[in-house]
């Protein structure tokens, strides 16, 4: 028996991004850009494509930065690109995590 399938059915499990996972993170990116961006700004944000989603998560990969996805019950619920970057505090980083709306997508 794998990890993953050791875990209780209704728990959150956050694990390694997949190539698998791309339809459902752009899903997830694409709700946001539509619901969460001022609407004077929509025309403004480039949105990418499974091919661009890709390439970042290989990227990610190459530079062994960790890109992660948080599933429930084998739904990607969000995910997020590790990546560090510069805070008020010098031994502290941050990040962003792209999850999906309360509408469920």
């Amino acid at each position: 028996m794998d990890s993953e399938s050791r875990h209780d059915a209704d728990a959150i499990l956050v694990r390694n991004s997949r190539d698998a996972d791309v339809a459902a993170m752009l899903a997830i990116y694409l709700h946001h850009i539509r619901k969460g961006v001022d609407p004077r700004h929509q025309g403004e944000i480039e949105t990418p494509d499974a091919d661009d989603l890709k390439r970042r998560r290989k990227s990610m990969q190459r530079r062994r930065m960790p890109h992660i996805v948080a599933e429930e019950r084998g739904v990607v619920l969000g995910y997020a690109p590790l990546i560090d970057t510069p805070s008020s505090t010098p031994s502290t980083s941050t990040t962003s995590i792209c999850g999906a709306g309360s509408d469920g997508g």
